[in-house]
């Protein structure tokens, strides 16, 4: 299971180590329309997309091809 939390401590190391850039999330459409049913992953997500470091596969990319 995602924990955004654990993502988002991550993407702030990241973000500090190379002075502001932001890393390229990579999650599932499936897995991002499930997170954004809580305010506080919203605000998160929201975040990320403006700051544009957001990539969302869309369904049926899956990683079986």
């Amino acid at each position: 299971m995602l924990n955004i939390e654990q993502l988002d401590a991550v993407i702030t190391e990241l973000r500090d180590r190379y002075h502001g850039k932001w890393p390229l999330i990579i999650l599932h459409n499936k897995r991002i329309s499930k997170l954004m049913e809580s305010a506080s992953n919203r605000h998160l997500i929201e975040t990320w997309r403006t700051n544009g470091a957001l990539y969302t596969s869309p369904s049926g990319s899956n990683d079986d091809w």
